[in-house]
């Protein structure tokens, strides 16, 4: 299954549990795929030292934001479904994981973070 983790919005935001899905990932050799680098969260994925992509070059290669969303959400799935996915901020409020929620249907794990909107 899918483990999709909200990093929230600033370095250490990051829950006990979303930390501790992670690390367990990390040890499994599950692949860890970050939907990007350039947010203040991400800091914390740097700390925590795990093997990890990012997915940037998805940004790159979609059109506008609803391309965007699809295509994270199918590298996502492309990436097997043991993968885990960490997006910033609260993961129930992102677009590519309401698409990946809809590519799935609904077949992943969400461990929410803390929300952009608070």
């Amino acid at each position: 299954m899918i483990t999709v983790i909200g990093l929230g919005v600033e370095k250490g935001d990051l829950t006990k549990r979303g930390e501790a899905v992670l690390l367990e990932a990390a040890q499994k050799n599950r692949p860890i795929l970050v939907r990007t680098a350039n947010t203040r969260s991400y800091q914390t994925v740097v700390e925590i030292g795990v093997k990890h992509e990012c997915l940037d070059r998805v940004y790159e290669s979609s059109r506008n934001f609803a391309t965007l969303a699809k295509n994270l959400a199918k590298a996502v799935v492309e990436s097997g479904e043991d993968a885990v996915y960490l997006v910033d901020g609260a993961a129930t409020e992102d677009n590519s994981v309401k698409a990946l929620i809809k590519r799935t249907r609904g077949k992943i794990e969400i461990i929410d973070g803390v929300s952009k909107t608070t």
